[in-house]
């Protein structure tokens, strides 16, 4: 989120996050319902950021895309615009570490109001699903490391 914040502000474009959405929206936890929501806020910012990319306004997309098959959806739904994927690489002691000084903000009323703390339950779903995106996947991917 960080570095999608300074690529918008450095490219002019117009950052859109599910996280931002779903907080919103639901600023309640969802349990069980909270992939079938997380879906259809995903579903609604694809349509957005393709109506935007129409309109020539850059839309920053703000996005986990955890796995392949997401990456894959969203490039069929954006077909016909020019995608720049970004992945930004962490090993993971230093994402655990980003996650765990996140959720101290959290608690302790420091953190930006669209932040939330993740939990045991959001870390193992995350990790568990986690597919590294690669250059034979994505052609002119950049990969950051963090």
């Amino acid at each position: 989120t960080t570095l999608a914040r300074k690529n918008v502000q450095e490219e002019g474009a117009l950052h859109i996050s599910a996280d931002d959405m779903m907080r919103r929206i639901f600023p309640d936890p969802l349990g069980d319902m909270y992939d079938v929501y997380s879906r259809r806020c995903l579903d609604y910012l694809y349509l957005l950021a393709g109506r935007l990319a129409e309109g020539g306004v850059t839309p920053v997309l703000d996005f986990g895309f955890w796995q392949r098959s997401e990456r894959e959806r969203v490039r069929g739904m954006l077909e016909g615009h020019e995608l720049d994927w970004r992945y930004l690489q962490v090993e993971v002691d230093e994402w655990r570490r980003r996650i765990d000084s996140r959720n101290a903000a959290v608690r302790e009323g420091r953190a930006n109001p669209d932040e939330y703390a993740v939990d045991a339950g959001l870390l193992h779903k995350a990790v568990s699903r986690f597919e590294p995106p690669t250059p034979e996947e994505i052609p002119g991917l950049t990969i950051i490391n963090a």
